[in-house]
């Protein structure tokens, strides 16, 4: 008790709000300290979320950089880590732990064989690396592919499926903190094997491109595509392979005052339905907010702790730590602490410090989420990559806690959509404190700066004990509905057939 008062007096001071106390004692993040995922030490370019053997629960992936302690670069092995159940990861020899200096990974089922493919770029001009998973044999690199034989400064990469085929497709961000560079974009023949599109806005223009994010942001049906660089570039997807490049969105033509951004994140923070879109900045400049008014329009946010701290910021997601239905902001920093904006449902964050969550300096250049732990709540993996060995390399590893409110989990399967259901946009309709509230979610393959969560679908729900809709708007087109979902499970979706 005497701990919880005072926090509650710490964060009275910090952000001089009652409210901030009690929700203060409903969340609390344990850091995990022992084990191969909190002792290893290597330069991390990624961190992943993915249950890759199919066993329900989620396992880690982690690419790695080059050997800051060597006098020249030398790349660092890859690390898998396998989720042995109640929460236990443990490291597990596989093809996947090729050096290469990789930055992160984009899991997706590109052959829709019911498991999780993975493509790791790497940034420096050597092949990128694609593994085919197979339940039986286990993980096979492509070597006769366009995807792994072309090469470039890879940093970033995602899956989508940009023509609702059923086949996921494949973008690759290139030059990224090397210098400009054209970025590879790959259509899956649905046979195995993927077409290079050399034509069209997305690989014509030699620009810096860093962590690229697919998202529906007009709600037509079909995925567009944000690559945050120098310059940013937003490109709407037409339908049919083609293209628009969008140059009069306030994100594309506001530029840094320093260094331009390495990742953006998109989510429905305030429940209207659609995406907004926050963007860190590093070298202490203004992080910014922007809300999505409908009809193509964004409007810049310049009041609030989100926008009006700074510092060096690699990374930003959406997720809802606490369960009130409302989206929460993390903010991962290199050389301060990685940040926790709690979402006051009003438009307005205050920021949280949860013991070693919000106090702890890291050299951030990565962070996902994921319930590795299946007992309903989102924990954390941050990812390192300091300018020097020792203390401070090893990863941090927050396991979250609660107790919180209420929840429901979601694991969608595409049949006449991608397998792995990424695009499918799920909106939900249920009564918090009384209130009917409209939660919308998407279903993304890696997004922000090198990172991939969990896809399974989260969602708080506060102090409701029922969903009263769900509703999943595939990518194939097909809308699915399901009525009167008890609260506190979590429940696998196959799409139907129309």
């Amino acid at each position: 008790m005497l701990r919880i008062l005072v926090i509650c007096w710490v964060l009275t001071i910090l952000v001089t709000t009652p409210e901030a106390c009690a929700q203060a004692a409903k969340l609390h993040f344990s850091r995990i300290t022992t084990g191969p995922v909190a002792t290893d030490r290597a330069s991390t370019g990624g961190v992943s979320w993915i249950d890759y053997d199919g066993d329900g629960d989620l396992d880690l992936f982690v690419a790695n950089g080059y050997d800051v302690s060597a006098e020249q670069s030398i790349p660092q092995p890859n690390r898998l880590y396998q989720n042995q159940g109640a929460g236990r990861l443990v490291s597990v020899p596989s093809p996947l732990e090729e050096a290469g200096f990789s930055s992160g990974s984009a899991w997706g089922d590109f052959d829709n064989d019911g498991d999780e493919d993975v493509f790791i770029p790497n940034q420096s001009l050597q092949q990128n690396f694609l593994f085919r998973n197979d339940a039986q044999r286990g993980f096979s690199l492509l070597e006769d592919s366009p995807v792994t034989t072309d090469s470039a400064h890879s940093f970033s990469a995602t899956w989508a499926d940009v023509d609702n085929d059923g086949y996921l497709d494949l973008f690759v961000s290139n030059g990224g903190l090397s210098g400009p560079e054209r970025n590879f974009l790959y259509r899956n023949q649905g046979n195995g094997t993927f077409t290079p599109i050399t034509q069209g806005p997305i690989v014509a223009d030699s620009i810096q491109s860093k962590g690229a994010v697919w998202v529906d942001y007009d709600l037509d049906g079909d995925v567009d595509l944000f690559v945050p660089g120098a310059p940013n570039a937003f490109f709407q997807n037409e339908g049919n392979w083609r293209f628009t490049k969008i140059n009069d969105l306030p994100f594309v033509t506001e530029p840094p005052l320093l260094r331009s951004p390495e990742s953006a994140a998109w989510g429905d923070y305030d429940n209207d339905g659609d995406f907004d879109v926050y963007i860190p900045y590093p070298i202490g400049e203004q992080n910014r907010l922007y809300k999505n008014e409908g009809n193509g329009q964004f409007r810049r946010i310049t009041e609030g702790l989100p926008v009006l701290d700074g510092g060096y910021s690699e990374h930003a997601l959406w997720a809802d730590f606490d369960h009130d239905g409302y989206l929460d902001l993390l903010v991962a920093n290199w050389g301060s602490p990685v940040v926790l904006y709690m979402n006051r449902r009003d438009g307005q964050f205050e920021r949280q410090v949860y013991g070693d969550l919000g106090t702890t300096v890291s050299f951030a250049s990565s962070v996902a989420v994921g319930d590795y732990d299946n007992d309903g709540d989102l924990d954390i993996i941050v990812g390192h990559w300091p300018n020097e060995p020792g203390s401070g390399e090893e990863n941090l590893f927050y396991r979250n806690d609660g107790p919180v409110g209420n929840w429901l989990q979601l694991d969608l399967v595409g049949t006449r959509s991608n397998r792995s259901a990424i695009g499918a946009r799920v909106v939900v309709r249920v009564r918090i404190d009384g209130r009917l509230e409209t939660l919308t979610r998407e279903v993304r393959s890696q997004e922000g700066w090198r990172s991939q969560n969990s896809r399974t679908v989260h969602l708080g729900l506060g102090n409701a004990q029922l969903v009263e809709e769900v509703s999943i708007y595939w990518p194939s087109g097909h809308r699915q509905q399901l009525t009167n979902l008890r609260a506190n499970q979590r429940i696998t979706v196959t799409e139907t057939p129309r």
